[in-house]
């Protein structure tokens, strides 16, 4: 966990690569809004979650494909850029932005070299409107998403059992995911990452009613929105910012969390560990 100073710096670093990105959006005309916990900190209290650190960002792929190659040709002196199609042994299904002269090593971070403070931007899909088409659809994104966890924790098995914190129960499940792992090893994990980002997007039409986010928390069927109320957007305030979220906030945020307004017990809390944490030098 982070101490209070380093918590506030660590912040303090993403809110600034925030304000960058969504810039970056306005000026070229590119949709987003905030996601996940962003979004939920912006609704139930005006910034970040009091015990959060990260930032999330959804954008329609064809706007997320766009805001990649921009970065690459105008910010690639701050920031390195993490994708299931052009990072190796990566293992997410989404775009990292990694502040370049700091060094963030949490639970994926797997290489010693870039491992900086990122944030996270989620591709929005279309999905097909056809309900057995879209079942297909899914069916086939959840056997993928969980052969790349699986071959994830395979793969990096000694580096991701450090965050087991000593509860025997999280160390018997990441060994069992690890050695169902090992049963799709024919592949490279940059391979089924790959191949398994190909598949959110092959549809390519953009007037479908319906749009999901398979590589969010709640994965494909429970990240499934009606297109107008999920890409078009209102503001709330973040910390000071007025920024874009989901027009239908409330739906959204109900279906990833329940009844999102009620504060979680402590024990409840989702909280990042880091076995290291650097941040720029004065």
């Amino acid at each position: 966990m982070l101490e209070d100073e380093e918590f506030i710096q660590y912040r303090s670093i993403i809110l600034g690569m925030a304000q960058d990105i969504i810039q970056i959006c306005g000026e070229h005309g590119l949709k987003y809004a905030l996601g996940g916990g962003s979004a939920l900190g912006a609704i139930r209290h005006s910034g970040f979650i009091p015990w959060d650190d990260d930032f999330d960002i959804l954008m329609p792929r064809q706007d997320y494909e766009k805001l990649i190659q921009i970065l690459e040709e105008t910010r690639s002196e701050q920031y390195w850029l993490h994708t299931p199609q052009k990072t190796a042994d990566y293992g997410m299904l989404f775009l990292q932005i990694r502040k370049k002269g700091t060094v963030a090593c949490g639970r994926d971070e797997f290489s010693e070299d870039e491992r900086g403070i990122c944030l996270d931007v989620f591709p929005i899909e279309n999905t097909f409107d056809f309900k057995p088409l879209r079942l297909f659809h899914g069916m086939v994104s959840l056997f993928l998403c969980f052969v790349v966890s699986c071959n994830k924790f395979y793969r990096h098995q000694d580096h991701i059992l450090k965050f087991a914190l000593g509860s025997k129960e999280l160390e018997k499940t990441i060994k069992k995911k690890a050695l169902l792992g090992k049963c799709f090893s024919f592949l490279s994990l940059t391979s089924w990452a790959k191949l398994t980002d190909g598949w959110h997007c092959i549809i390519k039409s953009n007037k479908t009613k319906m749009v999901t986010v398979p590589s969010g928390r709640k994965h494909y069927f429970g990240e499934i929105y009606y297109r107008d109320a999920f890409i078009e957007t209102d503001i709330a305030e973040f910390e000071g910012h007025h920024w874009n979220v989901p027009r239908d906030i409330e739906g959204y945020l109900t279906q990833l969390y329940g009844n999102y307004m009620q504060i979680p017990p402590e024990d409840e809390r989702e909280k990042h560990v880091f076995l290291k944490v650097e941040f720029p030098k004065s």
